[in-house]
């Protein structure tokens, strides 16, 4: 049954997140802002507006003090999530954001975009710390569960604007080193994401096969084949 329903935005909503203790949902939505509602009451606590375009990503940090936005105005946003003051914004970027992360320990913020580029921000100064390219590619970037390592891929598999390099690759934080490429025979990866523990990366293609590697060396430890296209793929618990 539904036990609370949230309104407010006027616009179509992106994934939702909760914080971390459970009591607070956070929503993305193409009326250029984010929205902060309590659980057991449906009651919108706070709205975060500043973007001129679509808000296509939106999350919480591990302790539930910031949130990081992602907008196609090609910038990402740091606010309070206790005052809706905005921290920061991250310029940089050429193209329209797509996804936005915080690390673990909540120092970094890492954003992916249309221009092809990932980049690594430090949340206190707003500083730009790195630029990660992904040759044609639409990448999807996420932190290792320690923050030592970036996993991107290109996640607009049959996008006709780019041309697609049909790999995951994985990059050292500190330095910005490409340590593993991981590429499926005859296939273009569609989906990469690391296991729980940073340890392992999962990625599917879209011939229907998913992988699994070692992060630490790029060898593949096993290959899974399907009859159709993986949509959706992750790790158990």
């Amino acid at each position: 049954r539904c036990v609370q329903t949230f309104q407010g935005h006027r616009g179509a909503t992106c994934p939702t997140t909760f914080s971390t203790d459970g009591s607070l949902v956070l929503a993305a939505a193409t009326d250029g802002t984010a929205k902060i509602w309590r659980i057991d009451t449906g009651e919108c606590q706070l709205t975060l507006a500043g973007h001129t375009g679509a808000v296509v990503a939106a999350t919480f940090s591990a302790d539930s003090g910031l949130v990081l936005t992602a907008s196609y105005d090609c910038t990402a946003k740091i606010w309070d999530a206790k005052t809706g003051e905005c921290r920061a914004t991250l310029w940089g970027h050429e193209r329209s954001l797509l996804t936005a992360a915080f690390s673990a320990d909540g120092r970094s913020a890492l954003t992916s975009s249309c221009d092809g580029t990932s980049k690594l921000w430090d949340v206190a100064t707003g500083a730009c710390r790195l630029t990660l390219g992904h040759y044609g590619a639409l990448p999807s970037a996420q932190f290792s569960a320690d923050g030592t390592s970036i996993l991107t891929y290109n996640m607009a598999f049959g996008s006709e604007c780019f041309e697609e390099d049909g790999t995951a690759q994985i990059f050292n934080t500190a330095t910005g080193e490409c340590l593993q490429t991981l590429m499926h025979d005859g296939g273009l990866v569609v989906l990469a994401v690391f296991s729980a523990d940073g340890l392992a990366v999962l990625t599917t293609d879209n011939h229907g096969s998913a992988k699994v590697w070692d992060a630490e060396t790029g060898e593949c430890q096993c290959t899974i084949s399907n009859t159709g296209h993986v949509a959706r793929a992750a790790f158990g618990p």
